[in-house]
């Protein structure tokens, strides 16, 4: 008797837990090989935190590592010209990448934009000068290109480099409409 009343409280109190009106209560979480935590939004206004690995689109899932604001982007080749903020600011953000399918691919068709609090958006750089700037750096830095092939159940680590408006605050990542917190 007394264990069933236990079992009735444990319910009950996990029936409660389940109301929470947090911003990912909506969410639901589940391992799969290579990833483990991933969550799977279940609308677009959910933001998911720095750390946070979510699914973006079948069988692929980004986590937000960190990211930091640079005057410039510079590598070590005297050559090879520097990325400039051009009066606006530049936006590293460090993400792993991961394939929880069973082909190996990639996240080429991809869209990756940063959001202001203004609903301004922004595109990654990769044109130009730059896109060859920004390789060597990732190279330097030890991380894979942005279309680097990603095994299944396996993950990759990149950066995406964005210009922004130099009054750009509150700044959030859009991936296929998936929503992060970049700070």
């Amino acid at each position: 008797m007394r264990s069933v009343q236990m079992l009735g409280l444990v319910l009950i109190a996990g029936l409660m837990a389940c109301g929470t009106t947090s911003p990912m209560a909506e969410s639901t979480s589940v391992s799969e090989p290579g990833v483990t935590n991933v969550k799977r939004l279940a609308n677009t206004d959910s933001i998911a935190p720095v750390g946070s690995t979510v699914e973006v689109k079948d069988n692929r899932t980004v986590l937000v590592q960190r990211s930091e604001e640079v005057a410039e982007l510079q590598v070590n080749d005297e050559f090879t010209p520097t990325i400039e903020a051009r009066g606006g600011r530049l936006i590293i953000i460090y993400l792993t990448l991961g394939n929880t399918g069973n082909e190996l691919g990639n996240m080429l068709r991809t869209q990756f934009q940063l959001v202001d609090s203004q609903g301004r958006k922004y595109d990654e750089v990769q044109k130009g000068q730059d896109i060859s700037t920004m390789f060597m750096w990732l190279a330097e830095q030890g991380l894979d290109e942005p279309a680097a092939q990603i095994f299944p159940g396996g993950t990759t680590q990149t950066a995406k480099i964005f210009r922004v408006a130099p009054d750009a605050e509150n700044l959030k990542l859009v991936v296929n409409e998936k929503e992060f917190a970049i700070d």
